[in-house]
């Protein structure tokens, strides 16, 4: 047996090959059905046999009454539709108005009924809901980790085949890449997988009363976070500029008395050398 290099990687049999091509032509095939899917409010999103759907989005819901009580009612419907409320986050106005946003998580399929039971909490101002099919891309992951797993056991039989020591290194080599790629997919694949069996929903909770278009909606808070970080960096900016224009009379005055100064020393010089 020829002791491969270890700088090239070795090649699976022409079958095993085969199939993996095979598999990645049925990713190609499905490439188009991946992709962001028209925004709607309450569409037949659920997803069919074999497809993957990544639903997400946020909304503002004017409430009336209290705060602990809207809380209460949306944990209860998080429960009632098998998920559970994430990440909360509240507030309290200079009038003692409570405001908050509140994360819930479910079931992809239960995503449509939890949108119409809050609506029915109270009045539903602004609303951004997102679906994405990303079918494509799981079966793209899937096939992929297919063949790094069909090279695993190839390089597996070849490592027990080893003759010599250069030729088991040499393999070893090549089997610990293509064992890094199985985590490395396996990882994605888990993670798609785990944004499409749940939803999400950040439902931004407002006073009845309160003037809404004054607030920024949820979806904008990363982009209301950078132009306060914007603003931020040009009043900084604005004030090393005013300092550095203040400074530059100062500065002039100093290379001024410093070049008197050397041409009186010049001076002093001259007159004090002795006269030959």
């Amino acid at each position: 047996m020829e002791s491969p290099d270890a700088d090239e990687p070795i090649e699976a049999p022409a079958s095993e090959a085969d199939d993996a091509a095979e598999a990645d032509d049925g990713a190609e095939a499905d490439d188009g059905v991946g992709g962001a899917a028209p925004a709607s409010d309450l569409d037949d999103t659920t997803a069919r046999d074999g497809q993957y759907l990544v639903r997400e989005g946020s909304l503002v819901l004017v409430y009336d009454g209290s705060f602990e009580r809207t809380f209460d009612e949306l944990d209860d419907l998080a429960e009632h539709l098998g998920g559970a409320i994430g990440d909360i986050d509240t507030d309290t106005g200079p009038d003692g108005a409570e405001f908050g946003t509140v994360g819930i998580e479910v079931p992809v399929d239960a995503y449509d009924e939890l949108l119409r039971a809050v609506a029915d909490l109270g009045e539903v101002e602004r609303r951004d809901i997102r679906t994405e099919d990303v079918t494509g891309e799981h079966v793209d992951l899937s096939s992929r980790l297919r063949h790094a797993e069909s090279l695993e056991d190839f390089y597996l039989g070849l490592y027990d085949d080893a003759e010599d020591v250069d030729e088991a290194l040499a393999i070893s080599q090549q089997l610990e890449q293509v064992q890094e790629r199985i985590e490395r997919l396996r990882g994605q694949l888990d993670e798609l997988e785990d944004r499409a069996a749940t939803s999400t929903l950040r439902v931004e909770l407002v006073p009845a009363g309160y003037d809404v278009d004054d607030r920024e909606p949820d979806t904008a808070a990363f982009g209301g976070y950078w132009s306060e970080a914007a603003d931020g960096f040009v009043q900084v900016a604005g004030t090393l500029l005013v300092l550095a224009v203040g400074a530059i009379p100062l500065l002039l005055a100093g290379a001024a008395l410093v070049l008197a100064g050397l041409a009186a020393r010049r001076a002093w010089k001259r007159t004090s050398a002795p006269s030959t």
